[in-house]
């Protein structure tokens, strides 16, 4: 069955990169996808396709209207036919078919953790992201998931987090099938920061319907840990569809960030219980400080009150209980509970309503802050790593106050639906690729992508906050997109096999994967060679069926995505420094206090120099594993490096964003000029 989840995610990659007309038909011969639909193409098409588009007979119908069909199957059974014309459309028949093969999840995988890493990442788009997009869908159906079953968010942390807790989840979700600990439609997966999510199918979405088998569950997931990892469990509400279940993990969340655990033995917490604090805390900050505010600056005025007030909300108001939180005698809170009436005019000892006044004060002092931030590249990658540097330092300053919880939405580079997220406001920060900011910064991005624009990962971080931000900063304000910092991979090389590429010359002819980038795009074809736009996790598929001859990445994803497997040499020209942007929403910026905005800026500032130095020695040390692997590294001698940087003048001649590119230059001359005052 072609989904249309497929069918959109082809349409999208195939609207960049396909030129030639072309039609997908699925098993039941209904046209899918139509490019070209009332040209001749379109007419000749819709004929084939009315006598079928299998056997002798169709073969010999196709080439009577110069037409070449491709099948794609799946499992052994045709899943689609793929009709474009003969001779100019090959190419794009068989780019085509790498791309339904990848959407739909037929590509084969190896290695013995295959399905833990498929959960893990459907694990992080599920809780991550209302969507459920065609890489969802695919891990969905390779593991026997069925999408519509009541499921609710489970978090299982380590209390007190950090390896050990990280370590302990890894291996509950390597002996959990063995264990018999989770069932057929349990979707689990560990998380950062000794974290494990499961969303637990359940009978039905009232908690009495599941509420006894999560807390059986916990007690067997705590005798799974090691001796001294104590467990917390914290349980969101059952919801009955897939693309609901970020709702469910936010609640569970939640509870974590606000109430921690409950023990040693598993006890789990439900957000039913704490319903009136989880509807305040998805209140604005604008509403929340205007619902608290008289009462707020009135139990400010002292430490003792502001104590006092906390304990009372804590211990339900009980004037016993609350002596005893403080260690004071109860006359001493019933004189404080006096003053607070005289003071604030609540009484939340008779009155139900300031009960509920205070209660809602002392949530509003004490909220959390808990950001959810997201990733498209995999695990382990220089930005993924840095987004989880940031969250620890934020944790660390905040003093456990403010933290963001990590999501890898996907593997499939599309940039742009990472960004939407943010806007939409599923996400409250992401990495991503520079190139998404290009629809709210009039593309200058696309000038960053110049050949042989930076000469060194040092100058490039430094033209990046001197010059390129606050360009940057106009148009990405009035999207209501914050971008602090810009991030990088590091040096992007190409890569190819058969035969290095040592001199421009060596690029005729060869179909190459790129960036989404005109000027990228551009260059390539001024030299011969055929630019491909392909997403990034379908890479490796293209390679293995010879779509593409040749791609350009860091050494740290080459590695990762394992395109050594398919490309011998790899030519080290610093042609391209790879920029990810850092972003926040501004919504979510203006909703911290002044505090945390300095925390987060400190934050960022220290996460930046971390990824300039982890970006370089992750790279080398890619790099020596891919030697040892067999790869070979190709560098160009001064000659055939100047043969390059000749090609490129027309480029920058004809680049549209003329002063732009007259700022960074410029910018380039001083820093050079102060690097050399600095070392002479």
């Amino acid at each position: 069955m072609l989904k249309e989840s497929a069918v959109e995610a082809v349409s999208r990659a195939a609207a960049q990169t396909v030129d030639a007309p072309f039609c997908i038909v699925d098993a039941g011969m209904n046209v899918r996808l139509m490019r070209d639909r009332d040209g001749t193409f379109g007419k000749n098409a819709a004929s084939l396709i009315e006598g079928g588009l299998s056997g002798a007979e169709a073969e010999e119908r196709a080439a009577s209207l110069s037409l070449r069909v491709v099948s794609v199957e799946r499992g052994g059974h045709v899943v689609c036919y793929v009709v474009t014309p003969s001779g100019r459309g090959e190419l794009a028949a068989d780019y085509l078919k790498v791309l339904i093969t990848a959407e739909c999840g037929a590509a084969v995988e190896e290695g013995a953790g295959t399905a833990e890493r498929k959960r893990t990442m459907l694990v992080s788009q599920l809780a991550g992201s209302g969507r459920i997009d065609s890489e969802a869908e695919s891990y969905l159906s390779s593991l026997g998931y069925v999408r519509d079953v009541p499921r609710c968010a489970v978090l299982f942390a380590a209390a007190e987090g950090g390896a050990d807790g990280d370590a302990a989840f890894a291996e509950i979700e390597r002996r959990a099938e063995e264990a018999g600990l989770f069932g057929a439609q349990d979707i689990y997966g560990c998380a950062d920061a000794g974290q494990m999510i499961v969303f637990k199918a359940v009978a039905g979405t009232e908690r009495a319907a599941y509420a006894e088998e999560i807390r059986e569950t916990a007690r067997r997931a705590a005798e799974l840990l090691p001796p001294g990892v104590k467990l917390s469990v914290c349980a969101g509400s059952a919801y009955p569809r897939a693309e609901l279940l970020h709702n469910s993990y936010s609640e569970a969340a939640y509870l974590y960030s606000r109430r921690g655990g409950c023990g040693e033995d598993g006890e789990c917490l439900f957000i039913d219980d704490f319903i009136f604090e989880w509807l305040f805390s998805n209140l604005d900050g604008a509403a929340r400080r205007s619902l608290t505010r008289d009462i707020s600056s009135a139990l400010g005025a002292g430490r003792e009150m502001a104590e006092t007030a906390a304990a009372l909300s804590e211990e339900d108001c009980s004037p016993i209980r609350c002596a005893g939180a403080l260690s004071v005698h109860r006359n001493t809170i019933l004189q404080r509970m006096r003053k607070m009436k005289a003071t604030a005019a609540l009484d939340p000892l008779h009155s139900v309503r300031d009960r509920v006044a205070l209660r809602a004060c002392v949530l509003h002092k004490t909220k959390k802050t808990v950001w959810n931030g997201g990733v498209i590249v995999q695990p382990g990658s220089v930005v993924s790593d840095g987004l989880k540097h940031l969250s620890e330092s934020l944790y660390k300053k905040s003093g456990g106050s403010f933290q963001i919880n990590m999501h890898t939405i996907s593997t499939s580079g599309d940039n742009y639906k990472l960004l939407g997220m943010l806007m939409s406001g599923a996400l409250n920060i992401v990495v991503s690729s520079a190139i998404a900011l290009c629809p709210y910064t009039d593309n200058k991005v696309f000038t960053l992508h110049l050949p042989f624009l930076f000469d060194s990962a040092e100058e490039a971080d430094h033209l990046a906050r001197e010059v390129i931000l606050p360009e940057l900063r106009g148009g990405l304000d009035e999207a209501g997109i914050i971008c602090p910092s810009l991030w990088s991979l590091g040096w992007r090389y190409i890569t190819s096999s058969g035969s290095p590429i040592r001199t421009p010359d060596d690029l005729k002819g060869r179909r190459i994967r790129i960036l989404a980038s005109p000027s990228i795009r551009n260059y390539f074809a001024c030299l011969g060679a055929v630019p491909i736009q392909i997403y990034y996790n379908n890479i490796k598929d293209a390679l293995a069926s010879k779509i593409i001859d040749s791609q350009e990445n860091p050494y740290k994803n080459i590695l990762d995505m394992e395109f050594y497997k398919y490309q011998e040499f790899v030519t080290e020209l610093r042609m391209w420094y790879s920029m990810e942007a850092l972003c926040f929403s501004q919504r979510s910026w203006l909703e911290l206090d002044a505090d945390k905005q300095e925390m987060l800026c400190e934050a960022v500032e220290e996460s930046g120099a971390w990824v300039l130095g982890r970006q370089a020695e992750s790279n080398l040390s890619a790099k020596n594993e891919l030697l040892r692997l067999g790869m070979k590294a190709v560098v160009p001698t001064a000659e055939e490096e100047a043969m390059w940087r000749s090609t490129v003048r027309p480029l920058y001649e004809s680049e549209p964003r003329r002063d732009f590119l007259t700022k960074i230059m410029a910018a380039k001359r001083r820093y050079a000029k102060d690097v050399y005052r600095t070392a002479f």
